[in-house]
């Protein structure tokens, strides 16, 4: 543990080169257990190098983690009690409409003997509206835009603005992605009005790693390296 300590320390210290600190950011990705001590390290930077204290905020954190967890999936049971109530007075609502819906007579005949011989008047069926009924959405066909800068495999400062381009003016309304690496799963993406040619990244937006972007979809897309 006291190597994954220095090595935290030399990152944080901006000591390791550029290779070493693309191992390092996959090791993170990579690495539960050394991404948690780097995420201690970080809240509480007073630690250093004591393995003891180290790894009773480790535990600790780890918990705080799993109360989380246990927090969102727990099920309360006055939910379940009010969701059975609810859908028992749904089916209710429904038994009763569908009692008076089978027969426009029920409500005259069998009731009033006075009635009896006066035919039931039937309701006109109701026409459906034309302001009820949705059109189908046409399927847009997202071209493939070509891509210009940052050049593929670049390396770039994530505390400076990323200034993305690309040569094809963009015909409709469509989306900047970035996606990491390992992954074609987007964590960042933007929506891109018609005409528009490129997408200005803020400073720190993503932290340090491997990244490929594109625009509309993936037919063109490039890699980067945020360090």
């Amino acid at each position: 543990m006291d190597n994954d300590i220095d090595l935290i320390e030399q990152y944080l210290d901006g000591k390791l080169n550029p290779g070493e600190i693309r191992k390092f950011n996959l090791r993170l990705e990579d690495d539960r257990e050394f991404a948690r001590k780097f995420r201690v390290r970080q809240a509480f930077p007073e630690l250093l190098k004591d393995s003891s204290t180290f790894k009773q905020q480790q535990t600790k954190l780890l918990q705080n983690e799993q109360d989380q967890l246990t927090k969102k999936t727990r099920i309360k049971p006055l939910w379940l009690f009010r969701g059975a109530c609810s859908i028992v007075v749904i089916g209710l609502i429904i038994c009763i409409l569908l009692f008076f819906s089978q027969d426009g007579t029920r409500m005259v005949t069998g009731k009033n003997p006075s009635l009896s011989g006066v035919p039931a008047v039937k309701k006109p069926a109701i026409q459906p509206s034309n302001k009820n009924i949705q059109k189908p959405v046409p399927a847009i066909s997202v071209k493939a835009i070509e891509l210009v800068a940052p050049d593929n495999g670049a390396m770039v400062n994530r505390k400076e603005e990323i200034r993305f381009t690309w040569i094809q003016a963009t015909d409709s309304l469509t989306c900047f992605y970035i996606c990491t690496k390992n992954s074609e799963k987007p964590i960042f993406w933007r929506g891109i009005k018609r005409g528009i040619r490129e997408y200005r990244l803020k400073p720190l937006t993503l932290r340090p790693g491997n990244y490929f972007w594109y625009v509309g979809n993936p037919e063109f897309k490039s890699s980067l390296i945020i360090e």
